[in-house]
């Protein structure tokens, strides 16, 4: 079975070379690695086209001021093959990643849509305790509502198709609406959860609150707020919450447990900000 990687890229010169190294790694290769750079200022790249020049399955297309769902669409246009796998840029590929994100296509044809995990590579306690607070947890996950991240989520081409593709006017919340608009036209998802990429939480409490802001105002937007504020990864947010603050206290991380009450709050307040700006730019586009 021939698979197409994508992946969308925005000033990853820091992390581009380890994220194609993984790709590059896996015990299942990609067919073809098609990124798509959103116009990067930083040689982002000039990496990718020393990967090229090394005679690597990787391409690469520049689209300026595309916006992730955008350049989604472009490289799953570009690419050849029927069924998709996405990452992001930032992330790194456990090695056994594509593998086990593609196994169960392989195993059923009715399967559409297959989501992977994802795992956090921290390196400061103050990103410990974010990945601890805000990263899915395996044990309390509801596969049957878990809706795959863009950075590790395979699907069939024909599916995309029959959605019209990643919604273009979101800039983010785009994989959560393209998730919900797949169940609604009735795909089949299943839940792969040894297929694991690794991602970095934020590093500081500025980009902590631009992430959530971002996430909310996504939500507003696109009006799926209670499918995915409320219930985030198909798991209760508020009872993971409580079981990472139990946890702390059990362990008597106090340090974390400050920067747990601290990111919170910093959460709480960008997602009512990006609430508030999402509704309203709703209720500007919208007619009369």
């Amino acid at each position: 079975m021939k698979v197409s990687v994508i992946c969308t890229v925005l000033n990853e010169a820091d992390s581009m070379e380890s994220l194609l190294t993984s790709l590059l790694s896996q015990t299942k290769p990609a067919d073809e690695i098609v990124i798509v750079d959103g116009g990067s200022q930083d040689g982002t790249a000039d990496i990718v086209d020393c990967f090229m020049r090394a005679s690597t399955p990787v391409h690469l297309s520049v689209a300026a001021v595309a916006n992730i769902a955008r350049g989604r669409n472009i490289a799953i246009e570009l690419a050849n093959h029927d069924i998709i796998a996405s990452i992001v840029g930032g992330c790194t590929a456990d090695r056994h990643w594509l593998q086990n994100l593609v196994e169960p296509f392989e195993g059923d044809g009715n399967i559409d849509v297959v989501g992977g995990f994802w795992l956090a590579e921290t390196k400061s306690a103050f990103e410990e305790c974010l990945a601890e607070l805000i990263y899915p947890q395996i044990e309390t996950l509801d596969e049957a509502e878990f809706l795959p991240s863009g950075r590790s989520i395979a699907f069939r081409r024909e599916c995309w198709e029959a959605v019209g593709g990643y919604p273009e006017w979101l800039y983010t919340g785009e994989d959560s609406l393209f998730d919900l608009t797949l169940r609604d036209a009735g795909c089949k998802f299943v839940f792969a959860e040894d297929a694991v990429v690794y991602w970095r939480p934020r590093t500081t409490w500025r980009g902590l609150f631009q992430q959530y802001y971002l996430y909310a105002k996504g939500a507003a937007e696109a009006n799926i707020v209670s499918r995915t504020i409320f219930k985030a990864y198909g798991a209760n947010v508020l009872g993971h919450i409580l079981h990472v603050v139990k946890s702390l206290i059990l362990r008597k991380r106090i340090r974390c447990l400050c920067y747990a009450f601290l990111s919170l709050a910093v959460i709480l307040a960008a997602k009512l900000a990006g609430l508030v700006a999402g509704k309203l730019q709703r209720s500007a586009e919208q007619p009369g």
